[in-house]
């Protein structure tokens, strides 16, 4: 009955209709981001597997930081691949005891690579597996020392001035720009739901105004989502 008014006098769609074009615009906005999130992810997850049978380490370390990097919470792949990726670095560790393992080292490289890379709004500076992150880190120094252990050139070697390298080249997206990016991204999603739901007038016409501010919105608030994830 609402509609047949709505449509016999001109007026705008009713809240109900609103609310279901803003939920189907959001779903086609989101969906299709996370998809591919979890597509690729278990795509790069299923390679690091046929590496590892394979028995390429080198492809398969760098196949799980790219399927940890493809983080989305309705797949679990880059928590898998962060696993494997410790789960490497310790086996191979454990078979140069006392010895440095490049394979080891580039392990934890990879594993704190994906924490850093996949930083969000929650969890400690965004990170959110600080345990993992504190772990590869201490992998990292660890591997370092026995390389300068094995090397009777090398200088002696400076923990904590490796500790505060590792402190201060995070080698990964700033927490202020990660925040930037997810702010930029839902701004693109809020102007595309104001194109979708603003830029008409009640006969059904585009309004030029409204449609011009929303669609350079978008498209500002689109180009800095890319630039800054």
């Amino acid at each position: 009955m609402t509609d047949e008014l709505d449509a016999g006098t001109g007026a705008s769609p009713s809240w109900t209709r609103k609310i279901a074009i803003v939920g189907v615009v959001v779903a086609a906005l989101a969906v299709p981001v996370c998809a591919r999130a979890a597509i690729d992810g278990r795509a790069a997850l299923e390679a690091a597997e046929l590496a590892r049978a394979e028995d390429d380490p080198e492809r398969e370390i760098e196949l799980l930081g790219r399927a940890a990097r493809w983080s989305v919470p309705v797949s679990r792949h880059d928590e898998r691949a962060r696993a494997r990726l410790r789960e490497l670095a310790i086996e191979a560790a454990a078979a140069s005891p006392g010895e440095p393992s490049a394979e080891a080292l580039a392990a934890w490289r990879e594993l704190r690579r994906a924490s850093l890379a996949t930083r969000g709004w929650t969890g400690v500076q965004g990170v959110q597996d600080p345990e993992g992150l504190a772990e590869a880190n201490a992998g990292i120094l660890a591997q370092l020392e026995a390389q300068a252990e094995a090397d009777p050139y090398a200088p002696d070697f400076d923990r904590a001035r490796a500790q505060a390298e590792l402190a201060s080249d995070p080698l990964g997206p700033a927490i202020g720009w990660v925040h930037l990016s997810g702010l930029a991204f839902v701004g693109w999603m809020v102007a595309c739901v104001g194109l979708v739901t603003r830029a008409w007038s009640p006969d059904g016409r585009i309004d030029r105004g409204p449609a011009l501010r929303w669609a350079l919105f978008a498209i500002f608030c689109g180009a800095s989502w890319l630039l800054t994830a």
